[in-house]
């Protein structure tokens, strides 16, 4: 998001000339793929019936971004990882129309697990009881999650932090989908209320 005194035209012009010299693959030089990863992070979620949209804070780097790989004869690309669609016009054009949309698989629960084990190796939580624990938790927050990826590694990652409180939103996320009821933890709340 943009920071007071913050620029937009000249993060255009810089990431357009970069786009343009030394990253054009025309010219001999190395194409790049810029990733704005967890996308959704920066979009406001839809009032009533209608659509996501960009926090207002991100709607000029947004633009700026998009605009100078839409202006550059690259073969650089950029990637948004985002679960929503949303509309975006900025400079009077619908920039959101310049954006393909494509849809990924689900990842399988195999792969899923083998993630978790990654993520568990990485923390190293070498003790047998608390590696046993987590894979447990793990195996509950795969069917907890019911498909929901986002959903899955919030549950994944609270196993890795402290167990007893991913436990809690292991509970909190089967009783949601029981009764509806909302848990009290704002980030699972937010996650459950975009379901």
């Amino acid at each position: 998001p943009a920071q007071p005194g913050y620029d937009p035209e000249a993060l255009y012009r810089a990431l357009h000339a970069l786009l343009t010299g030394p990253c054009r693959h025309t010219a001999g030089g190395t194409p790049i793929l810029l990733v704005l990863d967890d996308f959704e992070a920066l979009l406001d979620p839809p009032q009533g019936d209608g659509h996501w949209q960009v926090t207002p804070t991100a709607e000029a780097p947004l633009a700026a971004i998009i605009r100078a790989f839409d202006a550059a004869d690259t073969d650089s690309r950029l990637l948004l990882t985002c679960r929503y669609r949303f509309p975006f016009a900025a400079h009077e054009r619908d920039l959101a129309a310049r954006l393909l949309a494509v849809h990924l698989p689900e990842m399988p629960d195999s792969d899923a697990r083998k993630q978790a084990e990654q993520r568990r190796r990485a923390a190293n939580l070498k003790q047998q009881t608390g590696a046993d624990a987590y894979r447990a938790l793990t195996e509950r927050a795969l069917e907890a999650a019911r498909g929901n990826t986002g959903l899955r590694d919030l549950l994944f990652r609270a196993a890795l932090v402290d167990q007893h409180a991913a436990e809690a939103a292991i509970e909190a996320v089967e009783a949601h989908f029981l009764d509806g009821a909302l848990p009290q933890d704002e980030k699972l709340r937010e996650t459950l209320e975009t379901l």
